[in-house]
Parts: structure tokens; C-alpha cells; sequence
């Protein structure tokens, strides 16, 4: 067997373990999906639709737009801290282009490699330089949420708590440390010499380790300011987050109160963390059933929220379909050429 035939069986036999997972990570969100759907008293929820107030539906949407705003400074801003410069409107449209893709094309274009995209084809950058920094988003959105969670768990009542709740304060602050010092230890990192030995798989780990600092090398000059800057503004997206699932609470006349919210809605989306499912579909909705649920919310009632939620994000990946289709951009087509360009 030629060099070039074992790279085409390789190359075909990673595409079969895609296919295999993105099967695997659908079927979790459907049966999810089910799962939030049949918990739904659908003869109460359309009395409870009947009643709703739509002026709290609309507030959502129109939160759910300004989130993108924090969310567009904290890409833009890690983006020029590593020496890319991307319009801010750009970014905002990127975000609500990748919420489409994230929602019609689950686990074959999602969100984020929507909007690496849509930035290398503005910008030119290298991939894996606009993908450091989507990456470091990410690492500082769990942040945000942790320290969201924190002060959740800080606001209980004094005789409800528990030792998980006295220590909120060391969370949140362990956080800060954290993110603080992460340039510093990639800095660290890239002078220490990994480790030698284990055999086979001590290579595998080595040519990983540094295959990863070699992409988060950006990310090491970054400064204490640039990075706390996009720490309070991933702080801001989880906040106005967090306030449309509240309005739309109160569209439904659902008895949710902020405190609820402060500690529910962190655990639901670090559950989305873990690439269980396409995006987070289905995962996300079943989890805030579940967490509410613990929180003296009923599940049909919590089922309805979930889905309430979920229609107000298909409304906005609407608006970002539009968007993107009157530019007339085939993404799909792009991201094959510019992936050979970028090697």
C-alpha cells in the first residue's frame, strides 16, 4: 500500500468516525427532544398560550438580540488582542449567522464554525488563529458562568444553605484567579519540556499537548486587561440570558424567580458544555426540566418553558437566516475552498 493510499483509507475511516458520532449526537437530541415534549400538558399549555402576555415574548426576543452586542465586543476585542482586526458588525452578524447554522445544520456546520468562517473570509486570518479565539470565548463564557453561579448560590436564604453554598465565594474567586492566569501558564508551558516515555502513547500525548499550544499560542500575550475586559462582557451575555428566560417565565405566568435562575440556568448550559448532542439541542431543554425541576417547578410547566425558550431562539436563528441569505453567501462551498487554501 502507497504513502498516498494509507492517507485516503485514513482520512476515510475519520469521516466514517464523524458520521458515526454526529449519528450518536442526533439521536440524543431527539430522544431529549421527546422526552421535554411528552412531559408538556398540551391542553393546559394552550390555555396558558392563550393567556400570555406578548409583550413579555417580545421583550425576550429583543434581549435575545442585545445579548449578540456583548457577545460581538468579546470576540472582536479578543480577536484584535491577537492582532486580527474584525468590525464589530460583522462580528454581531456573524453571531446571528451561527445561530442559524447551529439550529438548521446541526453537528455538519455549527455555530461557531460558522463564524470562524465568516471571519476568514472577511479578514483572511489563519483558521486556527480566528479558532484560539473562539475557543478562548468559550473558556471564558464557562468562566462567566461559574461566577454566575457563585453568586447564585450566594444569594440563597441563610436557612437553606449548605456547604455548596458557603462556598460560592472561593468559587468565584478561584475563577478569577484562573482566567487571570491563564496567559501566564501558557507562557509556562511552552518553555517546560513535556514528558518523555509511555511509548506509543506518550507520543499520541506530546503531539497533542503541543498541537494545542502551538493553536493557543495567541492567547498567551494577551494582557490582564484584554481578558478581563471579555470576562465582564461574557458576564453581560449570561446576564441578558438569563433575563429572557425570565421574561419568558413571566409570559407564562410561571412563579421563577432571579435567585432560581442564577443557579439553574449555569448548570443547564455547562450540561450543553459536554458534545452530547448537536449544539446542545435537546440537551439543553431536558436539562432545564430537570434543574427546575429540583427548584419545586413543575415538569410540565418547566417542559413548556424549555420549549418556549427554544422557539424564541428558532425566531432569532430566523432573523439570522434572513440576514445571511441577502448576502447571498454559500458558506457550505466557502468553508471547502477555504479550507484547502488554509491547508
Amino acid at each position: 500500500m502507497t504513502s498516498a493510499e494509507a492517507r485516503t483509507r485514513q482520512r476515510g475511516a475519520g469521516m466514517d468516525r464523524r458520521r458515526l458520532l454526529v449519528a450518536l449526537q442526533i439521536i440524543v437530541a431527539l430522544a431529549a427532544s421527546v422526552y421535554v415534549v411528552w412531559l408538556i400538558d398540551w391542553s393546559e399549555a394552550v390555555a396558558v398560550m392563550a393567556a400570555a402576555d406578548p409583550r413579555w415574548f417580545l421583550l425576550a426576543f429583543m434581549l435575545s438580540l442585545i445579548a449578540f452586542i456583548p457577545a460581538a465586543l468579546r470576540w472582536v476585542g479578543l480577536l484584535r488582542g491577537m492582532g486580527v482586526g474584525y468590525r464589530l458588525v460583522s462580528g454581531y452578524l456573524a453571531y446571528l449567522t451561527g445561530t442559524f447554522y447551529s439550529l438548521a445544520m446541526p453537528g455538519v456546520i455549527g455555530g461557531d464554525a460558522a463564524r470562524i468562517w465568516l471571519c476568514r473570509r472577511e479578514t483572511g486570518a489563519r483558521l486556527w488563529l480566528i479558532a484560539a479565539s473562539v475557543l478562548t470565548e468559550r473558556a471564558l463564557g464557562v468562566a462567566a458562568l461559574l461566577v454566575v453561579l457563585s453568586i447564585g448560590l450566594g444569594l440563597f436564604p441563610a436557612a437553606s444553605r449548605v456547604w455548596v453554598t458557603e462556598a460560592a465565594p472561593f468559587l468565584a474567586v478561584s475563577v478569577l484567579l484562573g482566567v487571570a492566569g491563564f496567559p501566564w501558564l501558557l507562557r509556562r508551558l511552552e518553555t517546560a519540556a513535556l514528558p518523555s516515555g509511555y511509548g506509543g502513547a506518550g507520543a499520541v500525548i506530546r503531539r497533542a499537548g503541543t498541537w494545542l499550544l502551538q493553536r493557543l499560542a495567541p492567547v498567551k500575550d494577551l494582557g490582564i486587561g484584554p481578558i478581563a475586559i471579555a470576562l465582564s462582557l461574557s458576564l453581560g451575555f449570561q446576564l441578558l440570558d438569563i433575563a429572557v428566560t425570565f421574561a419568558i417565565g413571566q409570559a407564562l405566568g410561571l412563579d421563577l424567580n432571579m435567585m432560581v435562575l442564577f443557579v439553574a440556568m449555569p448548570i443547564v448550559y455547562l450540561a450543553t458544555v459536554l458534545p452530547v448532542s448537536p449544539g446542545g439541542l435537546g440537551v439543553r431543554e431536558a436539562a432545564l426540566v430537570v434543574v427546575l425541576s429540583q427548584f419545586g417547578i413543575a415538569a410540565a410547566d418547566a417542559a413548556l418553558l424549555a420549549l418556549a425558550v427554544f422557539l424564541n431562539r428558532v425566531a432569532v436563528g430566523c432573523v439570522g437566516a434572513v440576514q445571511h441569505m441577502a448576502g447571498g453567501v454559500r458558506l457550505s462551498r466557502e468553508m471547502r475552498t477555504m479550507r484547502r487554501e488554509d491547508g
